[in-house]
């Protein structure tokens, strides 16, 4: 595992920069939209694709640079590389939904003063700093279960499989939706 990141640790790095830069990007919006609820989602829908976007292009980038390797006879092929490079870059994120879900199972009702208590108002604000694209889902869907903070890493670890399996098989999205990047003879 440790030879699988350090191959990938550009990749890695490289989604993480773009999470950090989408979260300012998802705060200016949800900022800009916290009083209506109707564009917050919106704009909080907006920031997902977006970010999805991102990790999309990259990921099928690296699976495109991959069958080059793998069609020379230089590599092996590996069909979960984008699944390990995104659970990889997402485990911040899994953690802090980990930690999030165990100390509200330690929250008394109404107990403000435990250090789970304290642990996980720490946790939470650091979690929806960090996943501020998706903040107007979390404020409107499940503003008080922390089972969301699991589930948040989900869409981009399977975008990130999906775009590295398609970036190995050569498979454009453009293409399938009827658009042509290529100029006719």
């Amino acid at each position: 595992m440790i030879n699988f990141i350090k191959e990938h640790s550009y990749t890695i790095v490289k989604m993480i920069i773009n999470q950090i830069g989408l979260t300012f990007f998802g705060l200016v919006l949800a900022f800009a939209t916290s009083t209506n609820e109707t564009l917050l989602l919106v704009t909080s829908i907006f920031s997902i694709c977006f970010y999805l976007f991102l990790l999309y292009t990259m990921t099928w980038e690296v699976g495109a640079k991959e069958k080059i390797r793998i069609d020379s006879g230089r590599a092996t092929k590996k069909p979960f590389t984008g699944l390990l490079i995104a659970l990889c870059a997402n485990l911040i994120n899994i953690l802090m939904g980990i930690i999030l879900c165990v100390t509200k199972l330690f929250i008394a009702e109404g107990d403000m003063s435990s250090i789970a208590f304290k642990i996980n108002q720490i946790i939470n604000a650091a979690a929806r700093f960090l996943e501020a694209m998706y903040l107007g889902v979390i404020v409107l869907f499940s503003p008080y279960n922390p089972i969301i903070f699991l589930l948040i890493p989900l869409p981009a670890i399977a975008v990130c499989g999906l775009a590295y399996w398609a970036g190995l098989h050569d498979f454009k999205v453009t293409s399938f939706l009827g658009i042509n990047t290529k100029a006719k003879k």
